[in-house]
């Protein structure tokens, strides 16, 4: 009878993961896949001993069709390049879905529910459309945490979101916030041995390297969703943005060590540090929120706040080419999936039982800190929001980069807030 269960729960699993995928397929290539046509032209051009980049100074390092990551990257799609096109683009969004479904594994979102409503959020799709490099990022932070007390493993995996997308170096202070410093060590090394090589053997040195990426940040630094942009809207020099951004990520990490209850202090810096990359990059799209879903799935009690990523994704952002029916079709096959798995983790949660201090003195202490760092989360989150409400009032055409930034810091706030874990009657009953 147990082995039964066990492949129905599978048999579900599977059921899940082939709607996914043939639902992510279709979707993905009702669009052109640009940004994986952009690597395959990469791989293809360092096969034939050309450079993959674009001139710098000229304005085809911003038209959106030319590659701008770190040089060994190119060297990743080279299998891509052998294929036809056709299969080529197919291919890279099966391995884009799978890195999906695995990193949610890592980080412990095993039910189907919740599968359906993240991998089919607007912004997978879109990042499947796109064919991004997103899906791995994604796996890559998802496997950093989940390997965290191995050293060299998750070294390697900071190593390769780093490599990847130069913004993700916050990663690396989670792991030197957390003290581990070996894991640290290791993907320090990794990293620079990844971009040195690639500097020594590409066509363009660092300094060039650097003078590429200034140029994109200032073509496409105002689009999107990212502070720069936001900033920008606003009127706000590029020099001023960068160093607000570099505060509000210092203050982020400052409040993950200093509000976070100790035992979730590791999980906080976790979550500062997807935060805070995706705050610091110049250049944001939507594709790049599902960073986030790693960084939430891992808190103690904060995890089921996912259930509002998948139809929250389809009100800020539709996918490209579905028209007004896809767009319902997906919203509401989103929501009907975090609605089943809201009732799900509620009825799981009526049935778990709540853990009471061992003694009366020391849950009361533990009450009042909590209730102390609460109050200082709940403060900063609604003054930031009061604040961003009064600044910004008018400013209708900022709504998706102002929903998205203040999402990010009001995010951070309310998962560090400690929960109420020993209320008064537990105590009181507790000693009758």
């Amino acid at each position: 009878m147990f082995n039964i269960s066990i492949g129905r729960d599978r048999a579900k699993l599977y059921a899940t993961y082939l709607f996914v995928i043939g639902v992510a397929l279709i979707l993905a290539h009702m669009d052109n896949q640009a940004d994986f046509l952009v690597f395959r032209k990469a791989a293809s051009m360092d096969l034939a001993k050309r450079s993959p980049y674009p001139v710098i100074g000229s304005a085809s390092v911003y038209s959106g069709s030319s590659f701008v990551y770190p040089y060994l990257i190119s060297w990743i799609f080279a299998p891509f390049a052998a294929l036809p096109i056709w299969l080529a683009e197919k291919s890279f969004v099966v391995v884009s879905i799978v890195a999906y479904l695995t990193g949610l594994r890592l980080i412990g979102v095993k039910s189907n529910f919740l599968v359906i409503s993240l991998v089919l959020s607007s912004v997978s799709i879109i990042s499947f459309q796109m064919g991004t490099l997103n899906p791995i990022l994604f796996l890559a932070i998802a496997a950093t945490w989940k390997f965290r007390d191995r050293p060299v493993v998750s070294g390697l995996f900071v190593a390769i979101a780093v490599s990847t997308k130069l913004f993700l170096f916050p990663l690396a202070a989670f792991l030197l916030l957390s003290k581990r410093f070996r894991a640290f060590a290791a993907a320090f090394a990794l990293t620079g041995g990844v971009l040195g090589f690639g500097f020594l053997l590409g066509p363009l040195s660092a300094v060039g390297y650097y003078h590429l990426l200034t140029q994109l940040a200032r073509h496409e630094g105002g689009q999107g969703y990212s502070l720069a942009a936001l900033l920008g809207r606003l009127a706000v020099g590029a020099t001023p943005a960068s160093m607000l951004a570099i505060a509000s990520s210092a203050i982020i990490f400052f409040l993950a060590l200093t509000i976070a209850e100790p035992e979730q202090r590791q999980r906080g810096i976790f979550l500062a540090a997807v935060v805070s990359s995706l705050i610091i990059t110049p250049i944001m799209w939507a594709s790049y929120l599902p960073l986030l879903i790693p960084a939430i799935a891992v808190q103690d009690r904060r995890q089921n706040w996912l259930v509002l990523l998948g139809p929250a994704s389809w009100i800020l952002v539709t996918p490209d080419r579905l028209g007004a029916l896809g767009d319902v079709i997906g919203l509401a096959v989103v929501s009907a999936s975090s609605l089943l798995y809201w009732r799900q983790i509620r009825s799981e949660a009526a049935t778990t039982p709540t853990d009471c201090p061992q003694n009366q003195s020391q849950g009361s202490t533990q009450v009042k800190t909590g209730r102390l760092r609460a109050a200082s989360s709940y403060s900063l989150a609604f003054s930031y929001l009061a604040l961003a409400v009064i600044s910004l009032f008018g400013g209708i055409n900022l709504a998706p980069a102002v929903a998205v930034q203040i999402t990010l810091v009001v995010l951070c706030l309310l998962t560090f807030a400690p929960s109420q874990r020993y209320p008064a009657s537990h105590l009181v009953s507790s000693m009758q």
